[in-house]
């Protein structure tokens, strides 16, 4: 929304109910007729479409479900509200972990060991060595993420693996079995960037992770851009991948450089708008504006270059990240600072304020009321 509306178009928050989105100063609300619900969760994205009172436009899915949703519309409401996102057929390929692996297999794109499990005698054709080091990861991720909490589960043997794939198949999911790749969240690379109609990548961004936070596999935290030459081996990768399966839209893939090898593994891939994704617009990077071009049938003009060195800090989620290094050993009190110092954020920003006003003031209203209450009951 801020990254549309600072390019001067015309932006409406299909999710209306989101107090932070409704602080900023670009929100606007659906254009909707009669009785038609503003906020499209409350119906099918077909139903609320045919109530949207505008001639044309362009829609940015921002999750996994809504870029399988919309890249099922009918073509007859796809005319009328076109969106640059794969077929559903190359979409699958990739938001489905199952047949990502098996995409990865056919390609040769180096990755961890990946295999689908539904059993505990699929398990049997797992090398030994594989569950030193393993995790169950979901082939479904929003999903998994909304009951569990986290993005996969470690498993420390067969029988471990075993166990727990009962327990994760018995609450309806679906999962593989993947090597867990060692290694810090520096080891973590990002490359983002977006493939236009005629299969051409326009636009290659490369992130690196500075810290994350649950540890062992979670949201970055804390990053900072570099130049394409640092994961040169993961660019190669992923526009080959991207390439060979046809594909059409946004994309960030996650890497993670194997300290044993020094290769760039390819974790996934997210097939839409990610979660950083104004971090690359303020870098120089505009992916958005690239797909609403897209969709419209326009050019899309390649990416000349970016600001590399550009770092980001998630207050809220690094300030975790830090206290769990800080436990370890392994982040000095003047490294957290310096880290913190001159950095972006992705909710505050001085053209925006009021969404990282509103979030600090969430965060903050807890605490605020435990001390008064404590303040309260000692007067007493």
């Amino acid at each position: 929304m801020r990254i549309l509306g600072r390019d001067g178009l015309e932006v409406y928050a299909a999710e209306t109910s989101d107090p932070l989105l409704r602080a900023s100063r670009w929100f606007q609300p659906p254009p909707t007729a009669g009785t038609a619900p503003t906020n499209v969760n409350k119906g099918r994205l077909e139903d609320w479409l045919q109530g949207l009172d505008c001639e044309r436009a362009v829609l940015m899915p921002c999750s996994d479900h809504w870029v399988s949703t919309i890249a099922a519309l009918d073509p007859s409401l796809r005319e009328r509200f076109p969106a640059s996102v794969p077929t559903p057929s190359v979409l699958k390929r990739f938001v489905d972990k199952g047949e990502f692996a098996q995409l990865l297999l056919e390609t040769g794109t180096p990755h961890p060991y990946s295999r689908v499990v539904e059993t505990r005698g699929d398990l049997v054709a797992v090398p030994d060595a594989v569950f030193s080091s393993a995790i169950l990861k979901p082939r479904d991720s929003q999903n998994f993420m909304e009951h569990y909490g986290v993005k996969a589960l470690h498993v420390s043997s067969r029988a471990d693996a075993g166990d727990q794939l009962e327990a994760v198949v018995a609450a309806g999911f679906h999962v593989i079995l993947q090597e867990y790749v060692p290694g810090p969240a520096t080891n973590h690379f990002f490359v983002d960037g977006f493939v236009d109609r005629t299969g051409k990548v326009q636009a290659v961004f490369v992130r690196q992770r500075v810290r994350m936070f649950p540890l062992d596999f979670g949201n970055s935290t804390a990053m900072i851009s570099t130049e394409v030459s640092a994961a040169a081996g993961a660019v190669a990768s992923i526009t080959s991948l991207l390439t060979h399966a046809g594909y059409e839209g946004i994309f960030s893939a996650e890497f993670k450089r194997d300290p044993r090898d020094g290769i760039f593994k390819i974790l996934e891939v997210n097939a839409r708008a990610w979660w950083y994704v104004d971090f690359a617009a303020r870098c120089g990077v505009d992916v958005c504006k690239m797909a609403y071009d897209n969709a419209l049938g326009r050019a899309v003009a390649p990416l000349t270059g970016y600001d590399v060195g550009t770092t980001l800090v998630f207050p809220y989620y690094d300030f975790f990240a830090c206290a769990a290094l800080r436990a370890r050993g392994e982040l000095s009190l003047w490294g957290w600072f310096r880290s913190w110092f001159g950095t972006m954020q992705p909710v505050f920003q001085l053209q925006d304020p009021m969404p990282g006003l509103r979030a600090f003031f969430e965060v903050a209203r807890p605490y605020v009321a435990r001390r008064l209450g404590r303040l309260v009951g000692a007067r007493r």
